[in-house]
This record gives structure tokens, sequence and C-alpha cells, in this order.
């Protein structure tokens, strides 16, 4: 169970259900038939087969004499099947129930196993499979009901193919994924049933192994259970139709627009013809004097052509080969990938039910200690020394900081204010499938770095600036380095609460119409997170602002006052404190945004200036990020040690995840030597700086 999500939290329900309900409307790979397991609190995959497991395990035995003992499921369908001495080997064996299907399309083959899809858990289509072939065992003495449960399970299967056929996967779809969902439950249902009804050598205690039993006394007509069956293999066929018809009218639409050009050719093609009948005129001319010599060449021809046929029957037959061996591999890939598949929207599900209960509580906690202060501060306001050296308020200042001077906007709410930087979080966080692994793991090559964990674990101030050298994020807003920043600033969090994070992307804050647009946004987003850091440590003084001159400047967001308010804040804590500033695609104010790059200039200059700071108590760690190379300006802005490169040729290929963060990021040293020792003590040998690259 994951950390933070208890047994019972009355606060997991509304997340799960967004995630079970909403989440595939922002991308179809949080779809599937997965479940919320409320004793587990995560998702996992549906297991009707369960009082089927229980049934079969006494049922077996007891009635067709077979022992389960170190056995699995798969092991005793082949026992089953071969007990079936009248039905070994032909057409009308359940094995026919589970073969693959070869469906042709055009000159192409296909070979499927319908069932997979259907049945993702390889353990439920196990049990499943065998619960089929003892109910065609146990029907032997009737051939016409056996062959009745013979036809409708095959049916099923040839409805599963076509299905198949006109769609890769069933869960990609919610409407289709759901249909899948009640006709696997019914399959499960219709074996219990019909189990039920056949007659046995030794009965069972059907309501004790299966709860649903202990109302319906009687059993139900085999004709009834395999009419309903019927029926939900029907109804997930039509489904899939009516998904497929969707995706036609898409297609067709835009093939009209197509249609339109292909007119203008065929026009441009008339034209063409034109000319080409009247070449064809002095073709003829030549056509009848090359007459001659196409007859000479013809018999020639024919003891050619007949050394091609034996050359092209070879060929044939090595084709044959190479085909087959590729039909083979692309088997095993296809059922790779699904079983893949559902793998990743489980875990994609599970992990943002974590991160929005996480969120939630977080939220809700700061929220409520802002406004119990809030309202002792308006009670009090003459009961401390620093009300009587500060001109101005928390809430007053917090609204002062947020509101845009630039555009015409409402005054922000106290809570929208506090809640900008989780949103940028997740706003980054659910993006992780837009990045190929190879980026992932190039930016999490961070880790790798001698400088980073030096950065890490020395008890000074410190600034690095890393150019990730990722060539596809070139003129990307939001790159892997983002995602990586974004899962640093979350698993320092749980590793290190005690410790301040502050975080800020410049690529969600391009648009002029932003409220935290810009360098100028930047700084005001870095003094609310510590506003209410140091808020929450009852540490907060406002007498730095004991002047109606300096608040005025701060109202108009002067870039130099900010600036200063930051510093001031910073100072404000504790020398065993450790505040990190993570700021992600600097490069987005300083290349992309030409208006911007005069105001980032100062921000870099400032920020380079606490870190430097003597007399600062506290350690400040400013963390820079680019997602390809800096500018030769920003460069210059920063020491030489101060800045390093990633190798683009890195080979570790693994995704970004709180796991592999976790694992990766440095604990705080208690060795002296590494405490002692600074940025300006590292020489180019102490790390890979690839500046080739550039």
């Amino acid at each position: 169970m994951r950390e933070g999500l208890s047994e019972g939290d009355a606060q997991i329900t509304m997340p799960a259900k967004f995630v079970s309900e909403e989440a595939f409307k922002v991308h179809e790979g949080f779809g599937g038939s997965s479940q919320f397991d409320d004793q587990r609190a995560q998702f996992e995959h549906p297991r009707p087969y369960t009082n089927l497991e229980l049934a079969l395990k006494e049922y077996i035995p007891s009635n067709i004499g077979i022992k389960l003992s170190d056995c699995s499921w798969d092991a005793l369908f082949d026992k089953v099947c071969n007990a079936e001495t009248k039905y070994h080997d032909k057409d009308d064996s359940a094995r026919e129930i589970f073969k693959n299907l070869w469906l042709k399309i055009g000159k192409n083959y296909e070979v499927i196993n319908p069932w997979i899809d259907l049945i993702p858990d390889c353990y439920g289509l196990a049990v499943v499979k065998s619960g089929i072939a003892v109910t065609l065992k146990m029907a032997e003495k009737s051939a016409e009901k056996r062959q009745k449960i013979l036809t409708t399970f095959k049916g099923i299967r040839d409805t599963l193919g076509a299905a198949k056929l006109k769609r890769k996967s069933f869960q990609t779809d919610p409407e289709v994924s759901k249909c899948a969902t009640r006709l696997y439950f019914a399959v499960v249902d219709a074996i219990e049933e019909l189990l039920r009804s056949l007659p046995t050598k030794k009965s069972l205690e059907w309501g004790r192994l299966i709860p649903r039993f202990k109302i319906k006394q009687q059993p139900e007509n085999p004709d009834t259970v395999l009419e309903r069956l019927k029926d939900s293999a029907e109804e997930l066929a039509r489904t899939v139709d009516k998904c497929r018809d969707k995706e036609i009218l898409i297609t067709r639409h835009l093939s009209e627009d197509t249609n339109t050009q292909v007119r203008i050719i065929r026009q441009d093609l008339k034209n063409t013809e034109i000319n080409t009948r009247e070449t064809n005129t002095n073709v003829v001319l030549i056509k009848d004097k090359v007459g001659k010599v196409h007859d000479f060449l013809r018999r020639g021809n024919l003891n050619i052509e007949n050394i091609g046929a034996d050359i092209k029957m070879q060929g044939k037959q090595n084709d044959e080969i190479i085909d087959l061996i590729r039909e083979q591999r692309g088997r095993r890939r296809e059922m790779a990938n699904i079983q893949a598949l559902m793998d990743d929207i489980l875990k994609a599900r599970n992990e943002l039910l974590y991160l929005l209960c996480e969120d939630r509580k977080k939220k809700e906690v700061e929220i409520a200690q802002l406004n119990q202060c809030l309202n002792a501060e308006r009670q009090h306001t003459g009961g401390t020394n620093r009300a009587l050296t500060a001109v101005v308020h928390l809430d007053r200042l917090l609204v002062i900081i947020a509101q845009s001077v630039f555009t015409q906007s409402k005054i922000p709410g106290v809570e929208s204010i506090l809640l900008h930087p989780n949103d940028d979080l997740e706003s980054i966080l659910v993006q992780k499938g837009k990045f190929d692994i190879k980026s992932q793991g190039q930016a999490q090559s961070i880790l790798q770095q001698v400088r980073f964990s030096i950065w890490m674990g020395q008890e000074h101030p410190d600034l690095l600036l890393v150019d990730g050298n990722i060539r596809s994020a070139a003129l990307s807003n939001i790159s892997a380095m983002s995602l990586f920043c974004a899962n640093f600033v979350v698993s320092m969090a749980k590793l290190q609460p005690e410790e301040v994070l502050t975080h800020f992307f410049c690529g969600l804050h391009t648009s002029s119409t932003d409220p935290w647009y810009g360098p100028n946004g930047l700084v005001r987003s870095l003094i609310v997170q510590l506003l209410m850091a140091l808020h929450e440590r009852e540490l907060l003084s406002l007498d730095f602002i004991n002047s109606r001159t300096y608040l005025n400047s701060l109202e108009y967001h002067n870039l130099d006052d900010l600036c200063n308010a930051l510093h001031r804040l910073v100072g404000q804590f504790p020398p065993e404190a450790t505040v990190y500033c993570v700021v992600d695609s600097v490069s987005c104010f300083d290349k992309y945004l030409p208006e911007s790059s005069q105001d980032l200039k100062p921000v870099i200059s400032w920020l380079q200036y606490i870190v430097k700071d003597d007399s600062l108590r506290t350690k400040f760690k400013v963390l820079m990020t680019i997602p390809r190379i800096s500018t030769k300006q920003l460069r210059q802005q920063v020491d030489d040690s101060q800045h390093i490169t990633l190798n683009s040729s890195n080979l570790n290929s693994l995704t970004i995840s709180n796991r592999s963060m976790e694992a990766g990021i440095p604990r705080p040293s208690t060795s002296p030597i590494l405490r002692s020792r600074s940025y300006t003590d590292i020489t180019e040998g102490d790390y890979d700086n690839d500046s080739d690259e550039w």
C-alpha cells in the first residue's frame, strides 16, 4: 500500500472516483477495466473468478477424479481435455474454444488469441478455461446440451476475434471497455450456473461456495443461461461497431477535404493527357521500327523467362518461411504489448490517485492555517512589536504580490494564490507520457553528476545551472527536464519534509495575460511561497516593509524592490534550515521571449547575490535548468563551476518516477570533508561538462 493512502481513508473516495470517471477524458491511457479496491486503496484488474476458483477446487476432485495438488490451472485444463476420450483431439473439444484465430486482411494474415484482451489477468484466464473444460466434460452424457454449450462459447470466441480486428484493444475506449468487462462477468456467471445445473457424481454446497446461490435456491435452465451469455457477446459486438462507425465518420470528413484536392490534380492530369496524345502520335512511328527489334528480343526472352521462373519459385519458398517467422514474432510482440498496456494503465491511475490525495491534504492544511492566522492578526493588530513597524498585513501583502498590474483582472482570492504552485506541479506530472524514454533517462542522469551531489550535500548556499542538452526539446517550453524538476520537488517533500521547497516552471507562464508572466512573475511566485513557509514555521516578520514608499513600489511590482524583498525573506530562516529554489526552463524568458530577457538578467544577478551573501544565515540552494543549451549571455552570469551540461550519449534509458528519484537523490552527508567542500573547490575533472555539444 502506498505511503499516505491508509485503509478506509475517506479522502481517497473523491480522487478515486475522478480517476475512474473523468481521467480517461484527459488521456485514453487512463482508461481500462481496472477497479478501485477500497481495502488496498489502489486500482486492480477485476477478479470475478474468485468464487468459481473455490468451487472448482472442491468440484473437480469429487466429480472428475483429478487431483489438484502441485498442478497449475493451465495443466489442469489439459488434463480435463484429455479426460474427454470421446472428443479428444477433435474440433468439438474445449481446446477449440481457446485456439488462435487466423484473420485475413487483404493479402496479410494476423494470428490472435481473442480471449487475451477480454481477460487481461493470465491467472483468471486459466481459471475460466478450466471451468469451461469441466462444464463440457460433465455434459458428455447429453450430446445436445454439450453441443449448445460448445457452440455458444465458440460464438463468443468468434465475436471477440471480429471485434479485435476492428479495435486493437478493448481498453482504450471507455464504452467498449465496460462492455468487455460485463461480458467477462457474464462468462464466469454462466460457468457457475451451468456447473450447478449439470448432473454430478457428488453434490456440493453451492450456497456456501457462491454467495448469490444462497438466494437462488433452484438452478436456472441452461438454455436461459446460454441465451443471456449470447446477448452479452452481441452487446460487445454492437458497441465495437458503434465505436468503429464513429471513427469512420471522422475519416469521412478528412476524405472530403482530400477529394477537393484530388479534383484539382485531375484537371492538371487532363491537360497532361492532351499533351501525351500528341506525343503518342510520334511514338507510333518509332514503334513500328522498334517492332522488328522486339521480335528478335522476344525469342531470347523466352529462355530468360524459364530461368526466372525457377528463381522466382525458390524465392517464393524463402519468402513464405520468412513470413512465418515474422508472424510468430509479431504474435509474441502483440501479446507483450497488450500486457504492458494493462500494466501501464494500472500504474498511471494509481500514480494519479496518490498525487491528488496528497495535494488535497496539503492544500486543506495550508488554507486552514492561513485563515486562522489572518483572523488572529485582525483581532490583535496592536499586540506585538511586528505590527508597530510593518505597514501591511500578510493577507494584503499576498494580494499585492499576486495581482497583475498590467491586466484588469479581478483581485485574486488567498486560496487561488496559494494553489498555483501545486497546480503547476500537476500540469507537468500529467504530461509524463509525452516524453520518450531516452529523453527521460538523459534528464535523470543529473543524479549521477558529481557537481549535483555537491550542490545537494554541502552546508553552504550554492547555485547550479544545468543544460539538459536534449535535442528533441529544442522548441518546447515543457520538456523531460521539467518532468525531472517536478518529480524532484515531490520526492524531496517526501524525503526531507522539514526543508523549504520553492519552484517555478517558466514554460507554463509565457503568455502576457498570465498573472505570473515573465521574470517578474517568477520573483513574485517565489515570494508567495517563502511567505507561506515562514508563516507555517511562525518565523515571518514584515518589519522590513516599514514605509509607504517601499510598499507602493511593491504594489507596482518594481523588480528591484521585489528581489530585495526576496532577499529579506530568505534571510529570516534559521541556520539549520535549507531553502531549495528550483527554476525550470529559464531559456523561455532568455531566448524565446526577447521582451523578458532584460528583466531576467537582474533576477539572476539577485539570486547570485543572495547565494554569495556572506551574512546569510540559511542554506539557500538554487537549481536552474534548461532543456537544450543555454545562451552565451546567460552563461556569463554564472561561474564556470556553477554550470554543467548533460551528456547526450547517456545510455541510461529509464523513465522518471518517484521510486527512481528517491533512490537516486543524494542524502544529506555527515562527512565533514563533503560538507566543507564548496563549488569554488571543484575542478574540471570533478564532473562531466559536455560543452562539445554546443
